[in-house]
């Protein structure tokens, strides 16, 4: 993922099945993971076995040291979510969700 020729590094909010397939899924294809949310214990041992070595952060922190970021949170999660970073979002920050139930609002 790029923006203008630079590499954007990548972060992942949320670890559960869809942020560890997608994460792992961009990874495979050359695009650098900073960091991911991985709060249960599950997903920490996920994320051990699908990204071995990338930072498991809190989401404020994923959030910094990502220029993309994704949150694959729970649907009822998303919001909240992403209210509760709103002073760590910055210009020309992209942030997605993989919710097929919500739209772009």
């Amino acid at each position: 993922m790029s923006v203008a020729g630079e590499s954007l590094a990548l972060g992942v909010i949320g670890f559960g099945r869809v942020g560890a397939a997608l994460a792992s899924a961009l990874h495979a294809a050359g695009h650098p993971v900073a960091a991911i949310t991985a709060r249960s214990e599950a997903a920490r041992e996920r994320a051990e076995v699908t990204l071995p070595g990338t930072p498991v952060m809190s989401p404020q922190e994923v959030a910094q040291a990502a220029g993309l970021v994704f949150v694959t949170v729970p649907d009822d999660a998303i919001g909240p979510t992403v209210a509760e970073l709103a002073g760590v979002w910055r210009p020309g920050q992209v942030v997605a969700h993989a919710s097929g139930a919500l739209g772009l609002a």
